[in-house]
């Protein structure tokens, strides 16, 4: 009878440990909470199962405690309690925190270092940066990659000549009360050493905008529409026109929007370019070719690709590949074809795809990591990857990957410390540059047979 009793007491007392607490970075759960959440989402089911079979592993350990204490009321069970409890509540945060979103969220990447590629230059205390870029690559590529070291101070670097050219921004001044009086930085690069550089005043929250010329180290103010509701600038591929895309006054709704094209240099008429006819929701400008006229946008809803002249005339766009989800960041046009990466995943593999004359391919990410940017040299011999970790748990490794694109053979890995978070990209046709803690380096690509 007695045991019957402490039976079915511990029974019921055991159930307690699904009200243990898993703490996470943003909230906190019940261990019954987040087993629910798994079976009803289901995306997982190995997961959801693990979870629940830790959970009756947790119970069992409960029950057989407290069927002690029924039974035998010592001090030594009275003490078992408390101290079973406490290693019930941390061992339930590593296997629902960590162990099993890591066993089940995190692909073990395997592969080896490959890739003895001759260094051309190294710049100490400088990383390379991300800022927007024109998404269609120039015909010889970009000559040079911008960098940025421990005090936030911007250079250019140009090959072959490994040339490092400080950028010229204006410098804040600390006022009286301990604040800046104005905030600068570089919101857009292009190709040539040209960048657009956005200022916000403090006291008034007042933007400007300038043109940033880093080899001839001067600095051109550029006049912003008079109307509000202005967008940030987009800067042509060669530095000679300025777009915004401003909603129309007295459109009603929905709102139309229209591209406004105006020249770097006063004394030429501004152009304007209604969007309404084509459809979307947004639109995002993503490259300006002064040369031929063609103006390549982002639609956001729906998402898509649209090529135009000022005119009004719609271009023909290359396909992207089906494969990957884009966005207007996460692609590069070339005279070659196209490449194009997740933009994001839900618990799911990143992927990589290119389509160019020599050859179409794709690159899945291990899960776990995610990309951080890809670039293509302007021969379109090599794709280049850079990877990072996408999750706040395990020891998921950065890494850098060059593909060769006829194949999808890799020819060059790098693995680095995790948060790395490098940039990646080719300069002219002969060199490939990425980042790490000891610096950037500058590698020298494969000739003749070695590719």
């Amino acid at each position: 009878m007695i045991a019957n009793k402490a039976g079915g007491l511990a029974l019921l007392c055991s159930f307690a440990v699904y009200f243990i607490p898993i703490v996470g970075p943003h909230a906190s759960f019940f261990i019954f909470e987040t087993i629910r959440q798994q079976f009803r989402d289901f995306t997982h089911p190995a997961w959801a199962f693990s979870g629940l079979v830790a959970a009756v592993g947790l119970q069992t350990m409960a029950f057989a405690i407290f069927h002690w204490f029924w039974r035998r009321r010592s001090a030594l069970s009275i003490a078992a309690l408390p101290a079973y409890g406490l290693a019930a509540t941390v061992l339930a945060q590593f296997i629902y925190m960590l162990w099993l979103p890591s066993y089940f969220l995190i692909e073990a990447d395997t592969a080896l270092e490959t890739g003895a590629w001759t260094e051309a230059c190294t710049v100490k205390d400088a990383s390379m940066m991300t800022w927007r870029t024109p998404r269609r690559l120039p015909h010889d590529g970009w000559g040079e990659v911008w960098l940025s070291d421990s005090q936030n101070r911007q250079s250019m670097l140009s090959m072959p000549d490994c040339r490092r050219i400080s950028a010229p921004l204006p410098q804040p001044q600390l006022q009286p009360n301990g604040h800046a009086d104005f905030f600068v930085g570089i919101i857009q690069i292009a190709p040539g050493g040209l960048a657009l550089l956005q200022r916000t005043d403090i006291p008034s929250n007042k933007n400007t905008w300038y043109l940033l010329n880093a080899p001839a180290g001067t600095l051109l103010p550029l006049t912003a529409p008079a109307v509000d509701g202005a967008v940030a600038p987009y800067l042509s591929d060669d530095g000679s026109q300025i777009a915004w895309i401003l909603p129309e006054p007295g459109t009603g709704q929905p709102v139309r929007d229209a591209l406004h094209l105006r020249p770097v240099h006063e004394g030429k008429p501004e152009a304007v370019l209604d969007l309404s006819p084509f459809g979307a929701a947004s639109y995002e400008t993503i490259s300006i070719d002064s040369t031929s006229g063609e103006i390549l946008l982002w639609a956001n809803v729906p998402a898509r690709l649209l090529a135009t002249t000022v005119d009004g005339s719609e271009r023909s766009t290359p396909a992207l590949p089906a494969l990957v989800k884009p966005l207007s960041n996460t692609l590069v046009l070339t005279e070659h074809g196209v490449l194009a990466w997740d933009a994001y995943k839900e618990d799911d593999n990143y992927l990589v795809a290119w389509s160019m004359d020599s050859g179409s391919g794709s690159r899945r990410i291990p899960r776990g990591s995610s990309v951080e940017t890809a670039a293509v040299d302007p021969s379109a011999r090599y794709v280049a990857i850079s990877t990072s970790t996408s999750l706040n748990i395990g020891n998921v490794r950065d890494s850098v990957v060059v593909l060769r694109t006829s194949d999808g053979k890799e020819v060059f890995r790098r693995f680095l410390p995790k948060y790395n978070c490098t940039n990646v990209a080719f300069i002219g046709r002969d060199f490939f540059a990425y980042s790490d803690a000891a610096g950037t380096h500058v590698l020298r690509l494969p000739t003749g047979q070695d590719r």
